[in-house]
Order: structure tokens, then sequence, then C-alpha cells
């Protein structure tokens, strides 16, 4: 029984996570492409040409997308070890 509740803490802390591991970065990233375009598509009515690597280049410079993709996998993976820590101490309580 004490495993199934282990395991039950384990599937509560990883769908706890799955939103700050997997649905930030996402929306980041698209964020991030959809910029890419627009940089892109700025570019083309400026010189006539698609320049998807000056575009890039241009958006990689940029603090305002980079930073806070940053700071979000900062956050998630403090979390996620200070999660993992906690399960670790109150499965050595349960056992002693």
């Amino acid at each position: 029984m004490k495993f199934d509740n282990n395991k039950k803490l384990l599937i509560y802390l990883l769908s706890l996570n799955f939103t700050r591991l997997i649905i930030f970065p996402l929306g980041f990233l698209l964020i991030a492409s959809i910029a890419t375009l627009c940089l892109s598509s700025y570019n083309y009515m400026r010189k006539q040409v698609w320049d998807f690597y000056g575009a890039w280049d241009e958006l990689h410079l940029s603090f305002f997308i980079w930073l806070p993709i940053t700071y979000v996998f900062y956050l998630t993976f403090k979390d996620v070890y200070i999660d993992i820590r906690r399960y670790i101490k109150s499965s050595k309580n349960n056992k002693s």
C-alpha cells in the first residue's frame, strides 16, 4: 500500500510540473517563431528579399524574447529539483 501512495505522489509531482515543463517553453517558442516571421516579412518589404537568417540574428539579440525563456526554464527546473528533494525526504521518513 505504501508503494501505491508513493507512486501516486510521484505521478502528482510529474503532472504538477507538466505545464511548466511542456506548455510554457512551447508557448515561448511559438512567440519566437512568430516574431521571426514578422521580422523576415519586414525585411522582405524593405529589401524585397526573404531574409530568415537576418531576422533570426536580430531576434536572438533581443532580450525581450530570450530572457523570459531562460527565466522560465530556471524556475521550472528549480521547482522540479525542490519537489524531487521533498519526495525523497518524505519517502525516507515514511520508511523509518
